[in-house]
């Protein structure tokens, strides 16, 4: 009689899982990175949050994505070894969903200002000058 929701609630947390999984992607978190490093270069209102240099950030970073789910070396190793055409594009992907850029300075950067310092995925990282 009851094996039916239980099945039902295994399968609900098997695919809240899965989902949770496919949303911390090395390659997204990789793209986190880009999207942050590139906002603070592009734009004179926002810095990198508490870091000296891009080096430092990356590391730094990819230590806050790995509490957030992530999988740090994985992240690393796609910051380093893949492509900086591949992750810019990836970067653009994850900023097209809320409407950005890299190739539109003006959007980038005025959203850039607006989640600087705010609980966002890319703003965390980002604070205002």
């Amino acid at each position: 009689m009851f094996r039916p929701l239980i099945a039902s609630c295994v399968l609900l947390v098997i695919a809240s899982a899965a989902l949770a999984q496919s949303n911390a992607s090395p390659l997204r978190g990789a793209s986190v990175l880009v999207a942050a490093i590139q906002m603070a270069r592009s734009c004179s209102g926002v810095e990198l949050a508490g870091y000296s240099d891009e080096d430092a950030f990356i590391q730094g970073a990819s230590k806050t994505l790995k509490k957030q789910g992530y999988r740090r070396q994985a992240v690393l190793k796609q910051v380093y070894y893949t492509r900086t055409e591949d992750l810019m594009t990836a970067s653009n992907q994850l900023l097209s969903g809320v409407g950005v850029s890299l190739d539109d300075k003006r959007s980038l950067c005025a959203h850039a200002e607006k989640v600087a310092s705010k609980q966002d995925l890319i703003g965390q990282f980002l604070s205002k000058q």
